[in-house]
């Protein structure tokens, strides 16, 4: 890992230091001091003072240069680090490609994401921004097995050393998913022991190796701030669905209105059979209208809504009748049909 393979426990103890700085001060530790280079107080102005007594840096005995120490040397690679790639920030559909080609090596992206080529990339980068990367190293039991299949490289393999840093990994990842966007590092839960600030800075160190958790500087206050991938926590606190409002029924209709007019053309055709057209097996438009008028009226808003207005009525209900055998053709004269009932 290039920028954030920094000590956090040195983090963690120079944390308050930083967050009693101004803005100013912090923007000209991160511009103008360099972790190898002597620098001259005289670029950092009005601040000079302030930036001495946090002892972040330190006046040559001439008083000719600020220089850093070898602590906060890493200290200032930590928070430079956290300035690159910003995914919190800036949560666009690129960020995730910025992000890890800025922050890991190809080895160890292919050893972590599990890809072979360049066409299987894009996927696996993806990975890490869906809530299932999260919740696989969640439900992971053994944590030895999981590092050994996502280990990233063997310098310092392996990060997760004991069952303590696995199980403050998890907690941290659980703490952070509560939360709708990215915290201070300050925010999170300290110990009372020096050992419980080890065990936190260690496991801050393996999430974020692990593209389990993502760190950066915030721009507003440059407060370093951490969380999970955005696009996660935004779908975990995605706003619900709302039930609709309840609507007041101005008018109920209930009414088997084709068996009705079946009934209707049924009784027509026992009295006075129903000229057919010549051709099909509509009714004859005189008798169809004539019959029309005589069935069961329907609310303007059912017609409306089912487009079945009498004259389409009186169809519907000699088709249903001729497909269940009720009704039938019968000759009258030459190619003159009727409408009867079957078998009369």
């Amino acid at each position: 890992m290039y920028h954030l393979l920094v000590s956090w426990r040195t983090f963690l103890k120079l944390l308050p230091v930083w967050e009693g700085m101004s803005r100013e001060g912090r923007k000209l530790f991160l511009e103008k001091v360099h972790p190898h280079l002597n620098v001259d107080p005289a670029l950092f102005g009005d601040y000079l003072s302030e930036l001495l007594n946090t002892g972040l840096v330190e006046l040559s005995p001439k008083k000719q240069w600020v220089k850093v120490t070898s602590q906060t040397a890493l200290f200032h690679r930590t928070m430079v680090g956290m300035t690159i790639s910003k995914v919190h920030a800036n949560p666009d559909k690129y960020a995730v490609w910025r992000y890890l080609n800025s922050h890991y090596a190809a080895e160890e992206l292919e050893k972590l994401l599990h890809y072979r080529s360049h066409h299987e990339k894009e996927n696996a980068f993806l990975k890490i921004t869906t809530i299932s990367w999260l919740e696989r190293f969640l439900m992971a039991e053994d944590y030895q097995a999981w590092e050994g299949l996502h280990g990233t490289d063997s310098v310092s393999y392996p990060l997760i050393a004991s069952q303590a840093i696995f199980a403050k990994m998890k907690w941290l990842i659980r703490s952070l998913m509560v939360y709708p966007e990215a915290i201070p590092f300050s925010s999170l839960p300290r110990g009372e022991k020096a050992t419980d600030d080890e065990v936190l800075a260690d496991a801050l160190d393996a999430c974020i190796r692990y593209a389990l958790l993502f760190p950066e500087l915030r721009s507003a206050d440059l407060i370093p701030v951490i969380g999970i991938w955005p696009t996660i926590s935004q779908h975990l606190h995605r706003q619900r669905p709302k039930a609709p409002q309840p609507i007041q029924v101005k008018e109920c209709f209930f009414l088997p209105f084709l068996m009705e007019d079946m009934t209707s053309l049924l009784v027509a055709c026992s009295g006075n059979p129903l000229r057919l057209r010549a051709q099909g097996n509509l009714i004859y438009s005189r008798d169809a209208d004539a019959l029309a008028g005589s069935l069961v009226s329907l609310p303007d808003w059912v017609e409306a809504a089912t487009n079945w207005r009498p004259p389409a009525r009186v169809d519907m209900a000699a088709y249903w009748l001729f497909t269940l055998g009720l009704v039938e053709k019968d000759s009258l004269v030459g190619t003159k049909r009727r409408l009867v009932i079957t078998g009369s």
